[in-house]
């Protein structure tokens, strides 16, 4: 960057990273007097697609890459009378990754892309042999690999198939889908418009889809978000897709970052004003270049429910959601849900919250006197222990194997016991807890002058019991696993 000028690497870097489109950060600049390096921001912009693109063929089973005589399949996919018993040749078959493989003139099958995944379905040869398809990705010619449960008998290719889509799994895909495009509008909507796609996945339980945004959702924010996602969808507003040319597509159609788009591109309207007139796509509220496939009116979403917004990375945002049916289960669990836990509080649902409440107050009423009952069981031993101590080498010791619920609470029993015995004692303690034991030993100022190691007195108890431990002179703790002994272990360190 020049004394005047924002250079093209760093305006990209705010694109890319914080969600800042490129005119956003001309106005900023602008109004201090500072300039942006366009051509340099559209290098870098141009190096990112060639990175998408390279990641994208990688992606991809290669399988055609030495077959200069390929041709990309046609798809027959997006109109839904073709989805059932579609008539193909078969010109291709092979194996791939272990898997064997299918290849049509054409298909209805959508070839896994653009976040969307693949369909699933059915293949049935004019022989009688058929095989479940279950997934579908493209190679690098552009040919819909049809990836089958079963090997193909020999002489097949060239033959007549029939190609069945699965339907509900489909339309499940294609609801994830859609709404993808309605969320992204409720996302610019409400977030501001320097919100662009950035990833997606589309499945037919579930969406994914990744935003360019500089800071976290309020929950405000999100509940506004499917608010106006699920009015659209009520709504029941037209999809209408066309075909463009490139450079005559609709001036509101939004073409993604990375996406490689070629002279003809397919372009998806959703909105009260779309018809079968091109004309009109730029009335829609939701108009995006996708090669994907699509409800044909937003009811047949039904319902779209947020499950989950977190970050992906610095400036990317993540929304995850569930619609139609996949959203109907996930209601009817958390439901069925809060019924269950009404009724193990015996109370009504809408009286759940305040019944938690209540007994989360009851049980903090319960921890504090259960502390204080447990401070005066630990004072009562204390002074019992105590009225036990020995001599050891000129130093009072107390060793015994106590009840205590855990570790913190033996050792603040030490500590009460050292308290009542002078600076010049030790106290060694143990206890046991669901076949697991711990060990420590605590040994004032004096008691270490003296020649008391706390670390090596625990040490040498935990071995004597099948465990280990260790510490400073003054403090140190171990486990064991020899529960049974303990207690004559440390008498018998006491008697020595």
């Amino acid at each position: 960057m020049t004394a005047k000028q924002i250079s093209g690497e760093d305006a990209f870097r705010l694109y890319d990273t914080y969600g800042f489109p490129l005119d956003l950060t001309q106005l900023l600049a602008a109004e201090r007097g500072l300039s942006v390096d366009v051509d340099g921001f559209n290098t870098e912009m141009e190096k990112q697609r060639q990175r998408a693109r390279a990641a994208h063929k990688s992606s991809v089973i290669s399988v055609a890459d030495d077959d200069a005589e390929a041709k990309a399949t046609v798809f027959n996919g997006y109109e839904r009378e073709y989805l059932c018993d579609y008539a193909a040749e078969l010109i291709d078959a092979g194996e791939a990754d272990g898997q064997p493989f299918l290849v049509f003139s054409e298909t209805p099958f959508y070839a896994e892309m653009g976040g969307q995944q693949g369909d699933q379905g059915l293949v049935r040869l004019e022989s009688g042999w058929e095989a479940k398809v279950v997934n579908t990705v493209k190679d690098a010619a552009g040919r819909v690999i049809h990836i089958v449960d079963a090997p193909l008998p020999e002489g097949s290719v060239g033959k007549l198939a029939a190609l069945s889509v699965d339907l509900k799994r489909r339309s499940a895909i294609e609801r994830h889908h859609s709404a993808t495009h309605i969320l992204h509008w409720a996302l610019r909507t409400v977030l501001g418009s320097h919100v662009r796609q950035a990833g997606s996945l589309v499945a037919p339980d579930r969406l994914r889809f990744d935003f360019a945004h500089y800071e976290a959702i309020t929950p405000e924010q999100l509940e506004k978000i499917e608010r106006l996602c699920n009015e659209r969808i009520l709504a029941n507003e037209p999809v209408i897709w066309e075909e463009f040319d490139y450079e005559e597509k609709p001036k509101s159609a939004m073409a993604f970052f990375g996406e490689k788009y070629g002279s003809k591109v397919r372009v998806v309207a959703m909105g009260e004003q779309v018809s079968g007139d091109p004309k009109s796509f730029d009335d829609g509220f939701s108009v995006e270049l996708c090669g994907g496939t699509h409800v044909c009116a937003t009811g047949e979403i039904g319902l779209l429910k947020v499950v989950q917004e977190s970050a992906v990375s610095a400036g990317t945002r993540r929304v995850e959601a569930v619609c139609g049916e996949a959203a109907y289960e996930l209601l009817r669990e958390q439901f069925e849900l809060l019924h269950r836990l009404a009724g193990r509080m015996s109370c009504k649902v809408e009286e759940v919250e305040a019944r938690f409440d209540s007994l989360q107050e009851h049980g903090k009423e319960l921890e504090k006197k259960l502390r204080e009952l447990e401070r005066k069981a630990s004072a009562g031993l204390a002074d019992e222990l105590v009225a036990k101590a020995v001599e050891k080498n000129g130093i009072r010791l107390v060793a015994a194997l106590v009840s205590a619920p855990n570790p913190n609470a033996l050792r603040q029993s030490a500590v009460d016991i050292q308290k009542k015995l002078g600076e010049g004692a030790v106290v060694v303690l143990a206890c046991v807890n669901e076949g697991k034991g711990s060990l420590l030993a605590l040994c004032g100022e004096g008691a270490v002058k003296g020649g008391a190691k706390a670390g090596a007195i625990v040490a040498e108890l935990t071995g004597k019991l099948g465990g280990r431990g260790g510490g400073k002179p003054d403090f140190a703790m171990g486990g064991f696993a020899d529960a049974a002994n303990a207690a004559k272990v440390l008498a018998d360190y006491a008697a020595q």
